[in-house]
């Protein structure tokens, strides 16, 4: 029969031919690193919701976070650092959410989790610094640090305001816009509009970013809030709902709340848009 006439392959050794990726390639690209509800502050007991989690756990998780996303993700010349909201557990002396009043498990005093949370923030500004040549910050307002948002955002653009490689966004609304070449990417926290597709109308008709949508060709609107990963394309553009790196609280394990923990870096394209992504879990970080 004919298979008989089919020789075999004959077996051969890898080649390693990859070649490092051209300047002239990095200069399209551009990593997103985004940090979503990673309350910070927030005390959680292992008996409860099956990890512990306090300020020093979350320290040493969020710095070894980045740099596993930086390392993984290709070379780009720039970045944007997505703090999507909810960085910090509490807003204020009291452990209680703003609006809501719900009473929070708080690991420390409100002084100490501000001195650490700026910390934090400028170790992953100069973190990205090393590796890109521009560095754009996003501080999303959450519903946890509503009032914390906007100080964060102001602090650190006064503090990199004589630096030219460092960008950061102030706009005083919850949605946040960044255009690279033909891609424009949308961020909001979620706390406001859940709804992907109502999402998507909120970015393309206000009147501050319907330039942006007209000029582009790909949008990604990242949001955050819900603690779980989710995508839906919908409307003209593709929704990305992050996880949270954050044990589970009280709250979150009484009411049977057991997302996935991660965090995901994606590398955009100037023409393409999402070429890459990169998905980091607390287990993998050996903390």
């Amino acid at each position: 029969i004919w298979l008989d006439k089919i020789k075999p392959a004959k077996p051969r050794k890898a080649k390693n031919n990859l070649t490092p990726r051209k300047k002239k390639e990095s200069k399209d690209l551009m990593n997103v690193y985004t940090l979503s509800d990673f309350h910070l502050g927030m005390l959680a007991w292992h008996e409860e919701g099956g990890d512990d989690w306090d300020l020093k756990k979350a320290k040493k998780i969020l710095i070894e976070a980045f740099r596993e996303m930086i390392s993984r993700s290709p070379k780009a010349s720039s970045c944007v650092i997505n703090q999507l909201g909810d960085l910090l557990h509490s807003d204020g002396f009291l452990p209680v959410t703003p609006l809501s009043g719900h009473v929070l498990d708080q690991d420390t005093r409100f002084d100490k989790l501000v001195e650490v949370c700026i910390d934090l923030l400028i170790e992953v500004v100069e973190m990205c610094l090393e590796h890109h040549e521009k560095v754009h910050l996003i501080c999303a307002e959450g519903n946890h640090d509503i009032t914390s948002s906007k100080w964060l955002r102001h602090a650190f653009n006064k503090m990199y305001s004589k630096e030219p490689r460092v960008t950061v966004d102030t706009t005083p609304k919850p949605f946040y816009v960044f255009e690279h070449g033909t891609t424009l990417l949308g961020f909001h926290h979620g706390h406001k509009v859940r709804n992907a597709k109502t999402l998507v109308s909120v970015f393309s008709s206000d009147p501050k970013f319907r330039p942006l949508w007209g000029r582009c060709v790909n949008t990604y609107i990242h949001t955050g809030h819900l603690h779980s990963e989710k995508r839906e394309d919908t409307a003209g553009a593709l929704v990305i709902q992050h996880p949270t790196l954050a044990a589970r609280d009280a709250y979150a394990s009484s009411n049977g709340y057991n997302p996935m923990r991660g965090c995901i870096a994606f590398t955009y394209h100037k023409k393409y848009g999402e070429v890459s992504s990169v998905n980091v879990k607390p287990a993998s970080l050996n903390i």
